[in-house]
């Protein structure tokens, strides 16, 4: 199973230290989100054709491998990883000068809950011929009620439109805690895929 790390990590007089999640919650929400580790990290090539996910951007800056000044914390959570690639950090700063607005095209697998409300926003930019015949056969109404493992359903993969901002998952729900640790320069994001 493919994990993800995520942490925050704030400079006060020349030190860097650990920003907890909001809230007394163990992981902040974006931890949760592969889009936006895509973003962040990349994604290694056997992954990204497993989770039939890409992004014709591969990640917003190259991977920079972790910190040398980084945190005993993250540096003994990176040890304790099994299997990890895509090293990388951020500062606040870049993070926030990032056009998260742009177009971006996915490319998915998706099912056909997904598939019909790409069509209805006329998104797909190639379409999938087992999803298209199961739409024109069942109709909007029940493939809307089709996920995926269930019986009688389909999926495919298909290229869409989207834009990072709502390719990022919750990012932009942390946003205003990360904020609140500091100078977006003397803020940064630690992240890495982990196995």
């Amino acid at each position: 199973m493919i994990g993800r790390a995520f942490h925050v990590e704030r400079r006060i007089a020349g030190v860097w230290e650990l920003v907890p999640p909001p809230d007394g919650k163990r992981t902040w929400e974006t931890h949760h989100h592969t889009g936006l580790f895509y973003l962040l990290c990349g994604g290694d090539p056997k992954y990204v054709r497993d989770s039939c996910r890409h992004f014709a951007v591969a990640h917003i800056l190259p991977c920079r491998g972790l910190p040398v000044d980084v945190t005993a914390q993250v540096a003994d959570a990176r040890d304790h990883t099994n299997c990890g690639w895509g090293e990388t950090w951020y500062s606040l700063a870049e993070l926030l000068a990032f056009g998260w607005d742009n177009e971006v095209i996915v490319e998915e697998l998706v099912c056909p809950a997904e598939y019909v409300l790409l069509v209805g926003d006329n998104r797909l930019v190639t379409d999938n011929d087992e999803l298209r015949s199961f739409l024109n056969r069942e109709g909007a109404a029940v493939a809307r009620q089709r996920k995926f493992g269930q019986e009688n359903s389909a999926s495919g993969v298909v290229r869409y439109r989207d834009t990072f901002r709502a390719q990022s998952g919750n990012f932009f729900a942390d946003l205003p805690h990360i904020q609140a640790a500091g100078n977006p320069d003397d803020v940064r994001i630690i992240a890495w895929w982990e196995e």
